[in-house]
C-alpha cells in the first residue's frame, strides 16, 4: 500500500511539472539589426514545440535594454552589452549570449562618382566627428587615387538614441582617435540641437547628392 501512494504522488508530480499547450510564453525585445533572423528561429522552433510561445519585438537596443531592465520581457537584445553599472543596477542578473555577427557598412549617394570610394578608420571617424566636411577633401582623395571627387558638403545621416548603429559610429570615432572608453562614450552622446536639425532634414537628405547614411 505504502509503494502505491509513492507512486501516485510521482506521477501527480509528473502531471503538475508537464506544460500544457501554450503554455509557456517568453517575450523579448530589443536591436532591430537581428530581427528577421529572431524571427525566423523562434517560428521554427514554435512550430516544433507548440507548447512554448515566443514573442520578440524589434524596438531597437536601447529599447531591448530598457525593457529588460524593468522587467517587462524576458530577455533582451543589443548590438553592444549593457554596462557593469545597467548591470549592477538590477542586482548582476544578466547572461550575455552572442547569437549572431554582422558589420555596419556607409553608404554614400555620389551619383557623377562610379566607382566605390574607399574609407579608412581613420577617414570614417573624422567624417563622423565633423573634421571632414568635404568629398574633395585631401585624406578622401589619398585613400581613393584616380577617383575626381565633388567638391560638395558631406552631409552624414545616422539614426539617433541609444541604439546599435549610433553606439557603433561612436566607438569607431573613440578607438581611431585613440580615446579609448572615454572616446566612445562621448562621440555615442546625443546632442539634441543637433539631432533635432537632423530628424527635420532626415527624409531629404537621405536622397540629396552627397549625403552618406551609416547603417
Amino acid at each position: 500500500m505504502k509503494h502505491t501512494k509513492l507512486a501516485l504522488l510521482a506521477c501527480a508530480a509528473l502531471s503538475l511539472a508537464a506544460p500544457t499547450a501554450a503554455q509557456v510564453k517568453l517575450n523579448g525585445a530589443g536591436a532591430t539589426f537581428p530581427n528577421i533572423i529572431y524571427q525566423d528561429w523562434m517560428l521554427r522552433y514554435n512550430k516544433a514545440h507548440p507548447d512554448v510561445q515566443l514573442n520578440y519585438q524589434s524596438i531597437g537596443s536601447g529599447g531591448g535594454i530598457r525593457q529588460f531592465s524593468d522587467g517587462t520581457v524576458d530577455f533582451g537584445a543589443t548590438d553592444a552589452p549593457m554596462k557593469d553599472s545597467a548591470i549592477t543596477a538590477i542586482n548582476g542578473n544578466v547572461l550575455h549570449i552572442p547569437t549572431v555577427l554582422g558589420g555596419d557598412v556607409p553608404t554614400y549617394n555620389l551619383p557623377e562618382v562610379k566607382e566605390t570610394l574607399r574609407f579608412t578608420s581613420d577617414v570614417l571617424a573624422d567624417i563622423f566627428l565633423g573634421k571632414i566636411t568635404k568629398w574633395s577633401d585631401a585624406r578622401l582623395a589619398a585613400v581613393n587615387p584616380g577617383v575626381k571627387l565633388p567638391d560638395q558638403d558631406v552631409v552624414v545621416v545616422h539614426r539617433v538614441g541609444a541604439e546599435g548603429g549610433p553606439r557603433h559610429s561612436g566607438e569607431l570615432a573613440g578607438r581611431a582617435r585613440g580615446e579609448g572608453q572615454r572616446g566612445r562614450d562621448r562621440h555615442c552622446q546625443a546632442d539634441p540641437r543637433r539631432d533635432r536639425i537632423r530628424r527635420a532634414r532626415l527624409r531629404h537628405d537621405q536622397q540629396a547628392p552627397g549625403g552618406q547614411r551609416p547603417q
